[in-house]
């Protein structure tokens, strides 16, 4: 199996337009100025830049920036987005799982709200992992595990949002 090769943002940030890459950098500035300790990963084949944040001896994955050329925009992805709450209601997505906030210009929002769903969306991943929600996406058939003589994950019965709304 090939790995990604690691690429740092800037690198992967060279193709984009100028707008975008100046949007992509105020969203890291936010993020990296909430968490300081969290750490940041270009997943070229997602074509995004996600971020961990540190949990005992774990990091786990809780939000993502990702530009878009075609749509001329850039989102702010949270991982169990349907999960956190929105009082302003900025958050979009039809999906079982991820929410985000799309961005067409620098300030297009309040740096507070920005920051108040990256910390609310820390908190959700914290409290989802250690409660034993798993996100579906990686829950799968566990038939692969099976083969290798290794037990399934925990099944997500109806898709993430019949799980979480059980944990909440």
């Amino acid at each position: 199996m090939k790995l990604d090769t690691l690429m740092t943002p800037a690198e992967f940030l060279k193709p984009y337009p100028p707008n975008l890459r100046e949007i992509v950098e105020s969203l890291r500035e936010l993020i990296r100025s909430t968490f300081p300790d969290s750490t940041e990963k270009v997943y070229t084949g997602w074509k995004l830049i996600g971020y961990r944040i540190p949990d005992g001896n774990k990091f786990r994955y809780f939000c993502c920036v990702v530009p878009q050329k075609k749509e001329n925009d850039v989102l702010l992805a949270f991982e169990y987005g349907i999960a956190m709450p929105d009082p302003k209601k900025l958050l979009e997505g039809k999906g079982t799982q991820v929410r985000f906030v799309r961005t067409r210009q620098t300030g297009q929002y309040e740096d507070a709200d920005l920051i108040w769903l990256i910390e609310a969306a820390a908190k959700t991943t914290v409290e989802l992992s250690r409660s034993g929600f798993e996100s579906s996406s990686r829950s799968g058939t566990g038939t692969a595990r099976r083969r290798r003589g290794v037990r399934p994950r925990k099944r997500t019965v109806g898709g993430s949002l019949y799980i979480i709304q059980r944990l909440l």
